[in-house]
């Protein structure tokens, strides 16, 4: 059992209150601002597709990988209340470190932190690569990430959530662990779920390890996998990030 494939029947339970339309409202004026009016939209770790369908609302033309294959269908779901066309919207299983589609677009998006994600050794200019190749020239990369100077002054703590369903309890606890010398926050995760229409208990223990950046790396990285960075701010804000903002994107620009 594991969070990526069985979180999928609960995960939405967790966020159901997150501004999904207005994230990606602001990401869409952050790209067009910039000139990303192209509408050929790439979305790295597209998860349910809660921001797809309302980039799809705004005009893009958005296509979503995601390496969970339930995540997908439930993206698939939501798409099809929607629209059915697949010109529209489509998804595909890949993995941000490794995918290649055989084709470019005119912005790549990657939200909720997934490239924080990439917290491995070479993971996150790996995945930077796959979207530099993904892009035509000139075209953008947005993506969020954990701040690096407020995970340090903040520093994460212990927290419990419990959310429910018709179907489904799930407490959920989260204990961090931080390893500064590498600039990651492992985050122990403690789900006990229950399922009330069979009364079936589980429990899904994982830990995933989140790399936080700091104001030199983005610039550092970008340009390393082909990129100019245009602007690093908090999310959600036309503001320079500081120790209050844990989340800040990055917008960037493919070199010719």
């Amino acid at each position: 059992m594991t969070v990526f494939e069985d979180y999928a029947e609960w995960y939405d339970l967790f966020y159901e209150e997150k501004d999904y339309r207005g994230e990606a409202a602001f990401v869409s004026n952050v790209l067009c601002t910039e000139g990303g009016e192209g509408r050929r939209m790439l979305e790295i770790g597209c998860g349910t597709g809660a921001h797809a369908c309302w980039f799809v609302d705004a005009g893009w033309r958005v296509f979503g990988i995601d390496r969970s294959p339930r995540m997908l269908t439930r993206a698939r779901e939501r798409l099809s209340e929607v629209s059915e066309d697949p010109a529209i919207a489509s998804f595909q299983l890949g993995d941000a470190r490794n995918f290649d589609l055989g084709r470019k677009f005119d912005a790549v998006i990657s939200l909720f932190h997934v490239m924080s994600y990439q917290a491995g050794p070479g993971e996150l200019q790996a995945a930077m690569t796959r979207a530099r190749q993904h892009l035509d020239q000139g075209g953008l990369f947005l993506f969020d990430f954990w701040y690096g100077p407020a995970v340090l002054a903040q520093k994460p703590e212990r927290r419990e959530r419990v959310v429910e369903s018709a179907r489904f309890h799930v407490r959920r606890t989260a204990t961090p662990t931080v390893r500064e010398d590498q600039q990651v926050v492992d985050v122990h995760y403690d789900f006990e779920v229950t399922d009330k229409m069979t009364g079936t208990r589980g429990r899904v223990e994982e830990v995933h390890p989140m790399r936080y950046l700091m104001p030199n790396d983005v610039g550092e990285i970008g340009r390393d996998t082909g990129f100019k960075c245009l602007a690093l701010r908090a999310w959600m804000s036309e503001h320079q990030p500081d120790e209050n903002n844990w989340s800040a994107f990055a917008l960037l620009r493919a070199n010719e």
